[in-house]
């Protein structure tokens, strides 16, 4: 349980790690290449000593030193993907075709991670796995479960949007996976595969930067994505852009609770993926400026309502929840529609009881004025961006606030209440002796 006293002032300087979700891909990259890559930049989040288990699970492994990581999948030999730990992250579900097409064959149980899917019990779907990498002749005799092989290798064209919800946008849950699938299936596959509309976006856009790098992808004339096959044995080096969700997550907490933080470690390359993230902050007044590394948002005068949409094409799914409290600022509210996880509504529960005005439409919030303001609430949070956009909650409550759920951020952050602690922040796990002292 965290223990979070609110209402003290916040300041200082915040360092923000490389995005988990591209260091999934990269990784898969690695695998299904049998090669070797060192990387740099990787964040401390539960990804990183998961997908070290799996590998050596598989015959490969990786060595973490700091936040420098070396993968090494040139001895990768096993196609069953151990189900322990693959349980435990969503990530896992793409070393799928990466040991496929690594080894011709492979053996995958279950994928864990945040239950934010469309189903009742919260599964998200995988259906697109299996069907794209069909495409390139792989074959799934049991339907109930991700095991094949792939015999006979075949170059596809894979048309993102058929897995798609809407005919003219990217929309739903499956287009990112597919995205992702054709690419590193069309590393191992013959010849030249053809994506078109992937989603130029996040965890994709940077495996196809590092395809770029390595000379196996190309962006053709039309926005097509293309890759070549037959990269075995490719090695190199590879820097983890910044993580999207957690830099926004700082740039929430300085705006929500009027605090001066400055994030670092983002290059000025970085502003180019967090477009649609900076053009919804500006509607609301918030300007960020980007200098040496770093980044800032200041306020003039009161924060306007606006209506955000979190999508493929938009503001990044998962900010999702830091746009639904910053609205709790506005005078007028607003709205956030999500098109991508459409029932992701598990935050508001807390938001709920510590004040907050909300309700669902649909796959919209409705967010109305009303800064959260009740103090001595206990909270239960049920994935990371939930728990997190409740800690900045209770950061704006004067009082003391308890929120179960804390095991969810090692999910996607390097120690969140340590880093709020050295902006001043009294945030602690329940039995742990409050620390002082700078992060970063």
């Amino acid at each position: 349980m965290l223990i979070v006293e609110g209402g003290r002032p916040l300041a200082g300087t915040v360092r923000v790690r490389g995005y988990k979700h591209a260091l999934v891909q990269v990784v898969a990259a690695t695998v299904a290449t049998r090669g070797r890559l060192v990387l740099e930049n990787v964040p401390a989040v539960t990804e990183v000593d998961v997908l070290a288990e799996l590998l050596d699970g598989l015959g490969g492994g990786i060595h973490v030193d700091g936040t420098t990581a070396v993968i090494d999948a040139r001895d990768v030999d096993n196609p069953v993907i151990p189900p322990g730990p693959s349980a435990r992250i969503h990530g896992s579900l793409y070393l799928v075709p990466a040991v496929l097409g690594a080894l011709g064959e492979v053996d995958f149980a279950t994928a864990g991670g945040d239950q934010i899917g469309p189903t009742a019990d919260g599964a998200r779907p995988v259906a697109q796995i299996r069907e794209v990498l069909e495409r390139f002749g792989a074959e799934f005799p049991d339907p109930g479960r991700l095991r094949g092989s792939w015999r006979r290798r075949r170059p596809a064209v894979i048309d993102v949007r058929d897995h798609s919800t809407g005919a003219d946008r990217l929309l739903g849950p499956r287009v990112s996976g597919a995205t992702k699938t054709a690419m590193l299936a069309g590393l191992c596959a013959p010849e030249t595969t053809v994506i078109r509309n992937p989603v130029r976006k996040d965890a994709m856009l940077a495996l196809m930067e590092h395809l770029v790098a390595l000379g196996i992808g190309e962006t053709c004339p039309d926005g097509s994505w293309a890759v070549t096959g037959d990269g075995a044995g490719l090695s190199g080096t590879y820097t983890l852009p910044p993580d999207i969700a957690e830099t926004f997550t700082y740039l929430a907490a300085s705006v929500h609770l009027s605090a001066p933080i400055t994030v670092t470690g983002v290059p000025a390359s970085f502003a180019a993926a967090f477009t649609a993230e900076e053009a919804m902050l500006a509607r609301m007044g918030v300007a960020l400026r980007w200098r040496d590394g770093t980044v800032s948002a200041t306020v003039d005068g009161p924060l306007a309502g606006t209506d955000v949409v979190a999508g493929h094409e938009d503001v990044n799914t998962d900010v999702h929840p830091f746009c639904t409290l910053l609205l709790t600022g506005t005078p007028g509210g607003g709205s956030i529609t999500d098109e991508v996880w459409t029932h992701r509504f598990g935050y508001l529960d807390a938001l709920r009881e510590l004040g907050a005005d909300c309700d669902v439409r649909g796959n919209t919030v409705r967010v109305r004025p009303g800064r959260p303001h009740r103090s001595g609430r206990r909270l239960r949070c049920d994935d990371t961006r939930a728990t997190a956009v409740a800690v900045l909650a209770a950061l704006g409550v004067a009082g003391r606030t308890e929120i179960d759920g804390e095991e969810h951020l090692d999910r996607g952050y390097s120690d969140l209440p340590a880093a709020l602690r050295g902006l001043g922040a009294e945030v602690h796990r329940a039995g742990v002796p409050t620390e002082a002292g700078a992060h970063g």
